[in-house]
């Protein structure tokens, strides 16, 4: 499978590079998605002596950011599997 991936080009990439590519959108989205987690947390206050909590990151940019990343994911993830299923294995 290695060596298909190494040697099959789609486009002007290889296919083990989006496969790298989509793995590495992954990674980030589960990060981005852990931070807009933590960010999101209310603390609950109760009086107006105690700090105050505010998110130091935008969360709706962020999520915006997010949802691009999931849409670039599932459109390499289309032409992999496209390009696997039109592609015998050396």
């Amino acid at each position: 499978m290695n060596a298909t991936n190494s040697s099959v080009k789609v486009g002007d990439f290889l296919l083990g590079d989006l496969v790298v590519d989509r793995d590495t959108r992954i990674m980030e989205v589960t990060a981005l998605n852990n931070l807009i987690d933590q960010a999101s947390q209310v603390s609950n206050r109760y009086s107006r002596s105690e700090i105050l909590v505010l998110p130091s990151i935008n969360v709706k940019e962020t999520q915006k950011k997010v949802d691009q990343l999931a849409k670039d994911i599932r459109e390499l993830d289309n032409l992999i599997q496209a390009t696997n299923w039109n592609t015998d294995l050396i």
